[in-house]
């Protein structure tokens, strides 16, 4: 069985379609989308802000 997923599409001026919001946990199963391994520089960068924000409060 497989559930029916709603994703959010954005159209142009035009009324053709522009963007599509596809939920992480899938679109990381596309293929050749994400290799094994690779993260996005800026989920890195966020992470050890967050990391050292979070230390500097303790």
């Amino acid at each position: 069985m497989s559930a029916l997923i709603n994703y959010q599409t954005i159209l142009d001026s035009s009324g053709k379609l522009a963007f599509m919001v596809v939920p992480y946990d899938e679109f990381i199963k596309l293929p050749g989308v994400v290799r094994p391994g690779m993260i996005p520089n800026e989920v890195v960068g966020k992470r050890i802000m967050n990391e050292i924000h979070a230390a500097s409060l303790a």
